[in-house]
């Protein structure tokens, strides 16, 4: 109920009182992160090491039209549909050849598949400070087709969104280097640390609304359980880790937010919907399997020795699963993400 109700107050918002045009709820969504908000800026990154080959089917292969697009899902992610709520295009990449001119205008996608908030993090692709580095020439670009005051105004009235750290938690549990380095508190502390400093100096650029996505259950995903020998069951370490970190970041938010004169920032709980969808996913309308992809190779779909790929198993149909591949989920529930967020978004918002 309370649902419908944002969706018919957005709608009434959303209607323009000359001749009824539609209107977007921000001008503009600028986007950082990973691959679970990249919509394709790997395809322009050809020597990028990764794991799995978002340019090749069957990745895509729920989008419309279908294809590959160099999303690392069956369609589109929370950064489609998010886009969607706001009545506005999904952001163009930022190393798509367009990206210049007034299509920046209504935002660009800096995310990065690999990427996370440390640059050792993805050696080859795009770290976070590399992406504010990329997001400060384009607004070099911006001012001088709009001028520096309608591009600051622009700025502050845009909706940034951000995702990372997925991969810097991934490869702690991979590398024992790090993990003779780092206890798990003090590889969150350096990674709090170092996100604090990249989410300051991205209100120094002009961000003023910065919604900061959660870790998700990652000692729940299809890789972390073959990885990690399970029967099934979450592996516990690997997601109290990530519960920690998403304390630490409730807690930096807030604190960036009496520090910073003018900013909003929002913690968007994503680990709370993940995790219920995969311990009972018959609860959630259309799933039935939670802790196995629709995609891989090996125990629970979930081997980094063949991926998803042509060559691999792939399910009939990917609205049963949470998971697409080893770590990534279906656009259903991407769905799902955007659609249990959403009242706090529009309430964030407005």
């Amino acid at each position: 109920m309370e649902k419908n109700l944002h969706r018919l107050v957005l709608g009434l918002y959303l209607l323009n009182a000359w001749g009824g045009a539609s209107a977007s709820l921000v001008p503009a969504l600028f986007v950082f992160g990973d691959s679970t908000l990249d919509t394709g800026n790997l395809n322009y990154r050809p020597n990028t090491v990764h794991l799995i080959r978002t340019e090749e089917l069957p990745y895509g292969r729920d989008f419309v039209p279908p294809g590959p697009t160099g999303r690392a899902s069956n369609g589109k992610l929370a950064t489609d549909f998010l886009a969607g709520f706001l009545g506005l295009p999904t952001p163009i990449d930022d190393l798509e050849p367009d990206a210049q001119g007034r299509k920046l205008f209504q935002g660009i996608n800096f995310a990065a598949g690999g990427s996370g908030i440390l640059n050792g993090t993805g050696l080859t692709t795009v770290s976070l400070s590399q992406q504010l580095d990329a997001f400060e020439g384009s607004i070099a670009s911006i001012n001088k087709l709009m001028g520096s005051q309608e591009s600051s105004r622009l700025l502050a009235n845009s909706l940034f969104l951000l995702s990372t750290g997925n991969n810097d938690l991934f490869n702690y549990v991979y590398n024992p280097k790090a993990r003779f380095r780092y206890s798990p508190e003090s590889y969150n502390t350096l990674l709090l640390s170092t996100l604090s400093r990249d989410l300051e100096r991205l209100y120094s650029l002009g961000a003023r609304k910065l919604v900061v996505l959660s870790l998700g259950p990652l000692g729940c995903t299809p890789l972390m359980l073959n990885l990690l020998n399970s029967d099934g069951s979450c592996i516990g370490e690997v997601n109290n880790q990530a519960k920690n970190f998403n304390a630490g970041l409730q807690s930096l938010l807030a604190g960036l937010q009496t520090k910073l004169p003018g900013s909003r920032l929002l913690y968007a709980n994503a680990y709370d919907i993940l995790f219920s969808a995969i311990q009972d996913p018959r609860k959630h309308a259309g799933f039935r399997y939670g802790n196995v992809a629709c995609c891989g190779s090996g125990k629970f779909l979930g081997s980094v020795l063949q991926t998803c790929s042509g060559r691999t198993s792939v399910c009939a149909d990917s609205n049963e699963y949470v998971f697409w591949d080893m770590v990534h989920p279906t656009q259903a529930m991407y769905k799902l993400v955007t659609d249990e967020l959403y009242a706090e978004l529009v309430k964030f918002i407005l």
